[in-house]
């Protein structure tokens, strides 16, 4: 007995001694053979390279299963992602089948992934991380391997997908996977367990999943052709929510095309919550939840590029729920109940719509109850009802960051659109303004408040009001506001009273309010951090009436206004502190008129950047103002800019200020006004987005004397120009301080050089040629409005356009937001011209213009090569030579550019031919050839009187008679300024013109139709098909100006 146990134990020794043996020895032996099969496997398979530190081939790694490992493994995403790297891993190992070893190719049916990252990432110009694979669907026969995976275990493993194109991001972190898998040429079957430490997922800037733990069940078929990926039975938890997910993702040629479908229904409220993002999971902790919640997602639709892109809905339904601080379980929000839906066709925001069609809850004896309709971009339909301890709703549900208490009783409906609409006026200026607001009823009313900051030293310690709100019209300026019983308390600090405003026409108001504000104890409650301010606010105000200022109305007011040991300073601008502010202001109107208005401002003083100012003032009666104002220090333009910027200007430069003006009455009563002192202006630059260049005023005094104030010797620099002002102003009391009061003044400007180009704005290089002249950049010169200037000029070059003038002089009047030119005298083209116009915009796109000109004997070709209008109206001028005088008046629109609209164009005077020489003038040569009559060949005219008018783009010649060469022609009829003609002649034959022949010419001067004939006068049509619509855009525009 005892030998064959030995011989047993000797038999199983050596059986044991040669499997451990082969376990040794074998995987050096297939060594070779399976590093070529996993070389092969790469090269067969992968575009981009593939790397790993070290090969091993062992039974121990993953026993008792022989596996092939390899170490620090890398596959390089394409070079579109620089050094991205699709796959790592710190071990990748495939099991192998040991039979496939004696056989020509190796079975790889296990596959390991250890602690590593997949990057599949679509950039914003659609590059794939993952377009790293061969586009041959199977190995070749001859291959040195096969994939026969039945098993996957994937351990510590980061997964990234990222679409810039569309906006998601998925995010695993420690993704646990492992399960049974099948492969056929066909499909992919996954029947595995997954264990996600970190799920994160975001849609365009929204958190859907913030790091969640996701686990259970995930049974998936792969589609191998074409791709789609089915979710046949996927059982999950993600946090504690259960979830269950059905449904479909195909990838197809023309984008990917889902039909998911992921519900959780009768989960806990509790499991709900457990969504809540990190920065609340400590509140999530602490809190206790009942009740039941059921959420249904459905995605679905084609997610194709800059085409479409799926459906998405979202459905909340909670019931019996209730929510509570664990330490005040006795109190919880109670009854919870409300259904939510969220819809967002095509993944649009701009399509987005909430629903709430009902929310209620208990809290105590309190309640809240309401519902909600949202859609974009701002409609809402909502009703609220509530009565609620706030201190209690607080601690109930534990909310941080803040301390609220009171009373609440809230009443409130609101259902429309809120829209807006932004448009340029006259000045330029881009304007927004709301068009529409939601209709609104709102009581409120709110007792033994108190609120903090949790981090804030200071609380608001009583907080209590009542506001009764409404809009009926959804016109925001008919809103009213009626906010009583005002009063708010923190520290020494007080708001008490009532505001009240029953519309924003003529802002009909019952005010009684009186305030004191520790200014620096502002900062102590709110966390402002980007500016330190200071000071002691006090505020007295009663005001009661309406505002009618066409009828000299104002409320009935007494105020007064003070501000003591103030300072403003940004944390940006360390070094220009706005310090020793105070201020004290008193206004009244006992009997609510202007007659009877008086701002009393006693002496406002500051000092910025340690240089001081001051201010005072007394006004009374605005109709007839009654004055008093002093001003004296020194300004750096520059900081003060920078600690009040406003949009679209810019400013620096020296100011300083020793002006005392005292009176009554403007400029046309000057009987009781001694204004004096004086204004220094060094070194100012304006920089304004009106005007494409810096105006720098280098030097320059403002002198107050009387009514009078006078500029002298002022030095404006313009885009290298150099201008000089002087002359005075008057009313600029009125002008600043009332509403309707106009400036006047008479000045003089002298330069050598004046560029009108530089001071308009160039057209947006950007804009497309075929952009219309209305939508595309640029402005016309604008005129300011309340201008009353008579403005001498002299000017020893002017250039406008692609006009040189020389030696310009003349009056300019400033009126009306119009400009009017008179007596003005200028060389152009050797000749002195005489221009009377009026020049006014109609917007910032469009002008009117009108001038009368007179010019002497000019040479004609000059005026042809120098002059565009000149061509445009005269292209008959092109083959003549000679002197010819013109008076004439012309009137149109400008455009952007201020270029003439031809088409707008009207007018009529006298082109006098003084002595011209026509050479090859293609009218008179055609007709001398249809005649046999070669005198008119190259004729010649003198002292020809041509009458013409323009309208509607066609220039009327009345009938004119002309000697040549003993013939008399006699010429009328009609061309347009694109060169049609329909002109009658009738050549009277020698010695007196007696006999004559009728001649028709039609056609163009390219292609002349000429005909004996009698004339016919017949307007030429129009064959703009747009000239129409361009005519009545025009007279449109006009009209406003014509009623003004």
């Amino acid at each position: 007995m005892k030998t064959k146990i030995k011989k047993g134990l000797k038999y199983t020794g050596i059986t044991l001694f040669v499997l451990i043996g082969l376990v040794l020895i074998a995987p050096q032996l297939f060594k070779p053979q399976i590093e070529k099969a996993v070389k092969d496997t790469a090269a067969e398979f992968v575009t981009t390279p593939v790397n790993f530190t070290d090969l091993n081939v062992s039974f121990f790694t993953n026993f008792p299963n022989l596996s092939v490992s390899l170490k620090d493994l890398s596959i390089n995403a394409p070079k579109e992602f620089g050094n991205l790297k699709t796959v790592e891993s710190n071990s990748v190992d495939l099991g192998i089948d040991l039979f496939s070893l004696f056989s020509d190719q190796i079975k790889f049916t296990k596959l390991y992934v250890n602690e590593g990252k997949f990057n599949v990432v679509t950039d914003s110009l659609g590059n794939f991380s993952f377009a790293i694979f061969k586009s041959s669907d199977e190995p070749s026969s001859d291959s040195s391997f096969s994939l026969a995976l039945n098993k996957i275990h994937v351990k510590n493993t980061d997964v990234l997908y990222q679409d810039d194109q569309s906006k998601i991001k998925i995010q695993t972190k420690n993704t646990n996977i492992s399960g049974n898998v099948q492969v056929t040429d066909k499909y992919i079957n996954f029947e595995t367990e997954a264990d996600i430490k970190s799920l994160f997922f975001g849609l365009d800037k929204s958190i859907l999943v913030d790091h969640k733990a996701l686990k259970g069940i995930i049974n998936t078929k792969v589609n191998l052709d074409p791709v789609s990926v089915e979710f046949n039975k996927s059982e999950l938890f993600l946090a504690n929510l259960p979830l269950n997910v059905l449904g479909k993702v195909a990838v197809l040629e023309k984008g990917i095309d889902f039909n998911l479908d992921v519900k959780s229904n009768n989960a806990s409220l509790e499991n709900l919550f457990s969504l809540v993002p990190q920065e609340y999971q400590k509140w999530y902790d602490g809190m206790t939840f009942k009740g039941t919640s059921n959420i249904h997602l459905l995605l679905k639709g084609l997610m194709q590029d800059s085409v479409s892109n799926p459906d998405l809905n979202i459905k909340l339904d909670i019931a019996n729920g209730s929510i509570a601080a664990k330490q005040f379980q006795n109190i919880p929000v109670e009854n919870l109940h409300t259904k939510t839906e969220l819809n967002l066709p095509q993944l649009n925001p701009d399509s987005l719509k909430v629903t709430i069609p009902e929310f209620a809850f208990n809290l105590g004896k309190g309640h809240a109850k309401g519902k909600a309709l949202y859609k974009f971009p701002m409609f809402v339909d909502a009703d609220l009802n509530a009565n609620l301890n706030v201190t209690q709703l607080w601690q109930t549900l534990a909310i941080s960051g803040m301390q609220l208490k009171g009373y609440v009783v809230l009443n409130g409906t609101a259902k429309g659109n809120y829209t807006t609409k932004s448009f340029k006026n006259k000045q330029g200026i881009l304007i927004t303004e709301i068009t529409e607001i939601p209709k609104f009823n709102v009581q409120a009313n709110w007792t033994n408040g108190y609120f903090k900051w949790s981090e804030m030293p200071l609380a608001i310690d009583q907080l209590a009001f009542d506001l009764n709100a409404e809009n009926t019209s959804g016109n925001y300026k008919t809103t009213k506001v009626d906010l009583k019983n005002i009063d708010i308390k923190a520290a020494d600090d007080y708001v008490k009273g009532r505001l009240k405003i029953d519309n924003l026409i003529d802002f009909n108001t019952d005010t009684d309010l009186k305030a004191f504000v520790n200014l620096s104890n502002v900062k102590n409650i709110f966390p402002i951090k980007e500016v330190d301010f200071g000071g002691q606010l006090t505020v007295d105000t009663k005001a009661k009436g309406r505002l009618d200022l066409d009828r000299n109305k104002i409320p009935v007011t007494t105020s007064i206004v003070k501000l003591k040991n103030g300072y403003l300073r940004y944390n940006s601008l360390p070094d220009l502190p706005l310090e020793k502010i105070n201020l004290e202001t008193h206004i009244s109107s006992p009997h609510g008129s202007l007659n009877d208005l008086r701002v009393n401002v006693l002496p406002i003083s500051f000092v910025l950047a340690n240089e001081p100012f001051m201010v005072d003032a007394n006004l009374f009666n605005f109709n007839n103002l009654t004055f008093d104002i002093g001003t004296k220090g020194k300004l750096n333009l520059g900081n003060l800019y920078k600690v009040f910027a406003i949009d679209g200007l810019s400013v620096s430069g020296q100011l300083e200020t020793d002006v005392k003006l005292k009176g009554k009455g403007g400029a046309d009563d000057p009987s009781s006004l001694n204004n004096r002192g004086f204004v220094l202006l060094k070194d100012i630059h304006v920089k304004s987005e009106f005007f494409p260049h810096d105006f720098v005023f280098t030097e320059g005094k403002f002198k107050f004397f009387r009514k009078q104030m006078k500029l002298e010797n002022i030095k404006m620099n313009y885009a290298k120009q150099t201008f000089v002002l002087n002359g005075d102003l008057e009313n600029y009391i009125n002008y600043f301080l009332t509403p309707n009061a106009t400036l006047k003044g008479k000045l003089a400007v002298t330069s050598q050089f004046i560029d009108v180009n530089s001071f308009m704005l160039p057209a947006n290089p950007n804009a497309s040629k075929t952009t219309s002249a209305s939508n595309s950049g640029g402005s016309v010169v604008l005129v300011p409005d309340k201008i009353d200037f008579e403005l001498t000029a002299n000017a020893q070059k002017v250039k406008f356009n692609d006009l040189q003038l020389d030696n310009l002089s003349g009056v300019l009047k400033v009126f009306d937001q119009k400009l009017a030119l008179h007596e003005a005298k200028f060389g152009l083209i050797d000749t002195q011209f005489l221009l009377n116009g009026t020049y006014q915009p109609i917007n910032s796109k469009r002008a009117m213009f009108g001038f009368d000109i007179d010019a002497q004997q000019f040479d004609i070709q000059k005026a042809y090569k120098q002059l565009a209008l000149f061509r445009e109206m005269a292209p008959a001028a092109e083959s003549a030579s000679g002197q010819v005088s013109l008076k004439y008046q012309l009137q149109g629109t400008l455009n952007q550019e201020m270029y003439p609209n031809m088409k707008s164009i009207k007018g009529s005077g006298d082109l006098i031919l003084e002595n011209i020489q026509f050479k090859g003038f293609k009218l008179f040569n055609a007709v001398a050839s249809e005649t046999k009559t070669d005198a008119l060949r190259d004729a010649n005219v003198k002292n020809v009187v041509v009458k013409t008018s323009i309208a509607n783009n066609v220039m009327t010649i009345e009938r004119t008679k002309f000697k040549v060469a003993g013939f008399r022609p006699r010429v009328e009829g009609q061309v347009t300024l694109d060169g049609k003609m329909n002109i009658g002649m009738r050549l009277g034959l020698p010695p007196f013109g007696i006999i004559g022949i009728p001649i028709t010419v039609n056609g163009t001067s390219d292609k002349m139709d000429i005909k004996l004939g009698k004339y016919k006068n017949e307007d030429l049509a129009e064959d703009d098909e747009d000239y129409d619509a361009y005519k009545k855009s025009i007279d449109t525009l006009q009209q406003p100006a014509q009623n003004q």
